[in-house]
């Protein structure tokens, strides 16, 4: 979705490109994307994510998102 033109991030996602981000996901009714994450953020003690919006970030640790 990064090379993605705005109006199918648009219609994907319901973002606009700049707030491109996995959170988005929650809007892919179609499952038409395939997510792919570099593997050091698995590591990462917190990731930080547009959420939906590109005016601010929201912060999520590592124990909201992994399994234990």
């Amino acid at each position: 979705m990064g090379f993605a033109s705005s109006e199918r991030v648009r219609y994907h996602l319901g973002v606009l490109p700049g707030a491109l981000t996995p959170l988005g996901l929650i809007n892919d009714r179609l499952s038409a994307i395939t997510p792919v994450l570099d593997a050091t953020l698995l590591g990462a003690d917190q990731i930080n994510f547009h959420p939906l919006v590109n005016t601010e970030s929201k912060g999520l640790k590592r124990r909201n998102w992994s399994p234990s």
